[in-house]
């Protein structure tokens, strides 16, 4: 009997070690989530922007760190840089805002130190 309760109890700690090894597999650290958002987001194409005002208009983002925002009759050249959890963009009267990121069933939804947000779709 010490021979099954053995195996019982090495059963149990290799599906306890899977289970546990298939949970960390879920779990993406935020800085490699926020490389991959990045590298979706920043591949030169406009995306939809709502801004916390409720306006909207377009960002694009480009791989170099450069990009472009619209809204109305405004148009803006920017920079921008990854940060820990999202990014900051940087141009003309906006100064310098940086946002976190969160992935949402249509896009991305940016979350700024002030509160707003923004959300990002195609």
């Amino acid at each position: 009997m010490t021979t099954t309760a053995s195996s019982y109890q090495v059963r149990q700690s290799r599906f306890a070690i899977a289970a546990v090894a298939a949970l960390c597999l879920t779990c993406v650290p935020p800085a490699e989530a926020t490389e991959d958002f990045m590298t979706v987001i920043a591949d030169g194409r406009p995306w939809a922007i709502q801004m916390p005002e409720g306006r909207e208009g377009t960002l694009a983002l480009n791989p170099d760190g450069t990009g472009t925002m619209r809204a109305g009759f405004m148009s803006m050249d920017m920079t921008w840089t990854r940060q820990p959890g999202g990014f900051c963009m940087t141009g003309g009267r906006m100064g310098t805002r940086c946002v976190t990121l969160q992935a949402d069933g249509s896009g991305y939804v940016g979350v700024g130190s002030d509160g707003g947000t923004m959300r990002l779709s195609r």
